[in-house]
């Protein structure tokens, strides 16, 4: 993807997020939904990658660790 296209994107995002009402920072804000979203995806992968499967995934079951959440 160009910078253009992250450009866009995310401009959208913000419009959609005034229209919609929503504030940009704060408690509730699309600031902090998007770093909880991030942090959680990367946590995820980071379990993934150790793990060597992802969450419900059948290899992990019976194995001491599964990953059912």
């Amino acid at each position: 993807m160009s910078t253009g296209v992250h450009d866009r994107f995310l401009n959208g995002l913000v419009a959609r997020a005034r229209a919609e009402g929503l504030q940009l920072t704060g408690e509730g804000g699309l600031l902090q939904q998007l770093t909880k979203r991030l942090l959680e995806s990367a946590l995820e992968g980071g379990m993934t990658g150790h793990l060597g499967y992802g969450q419900r995934d059948p290899a992990g079951r019976n194995g001491g660790n599964p990953r059912e959440r």
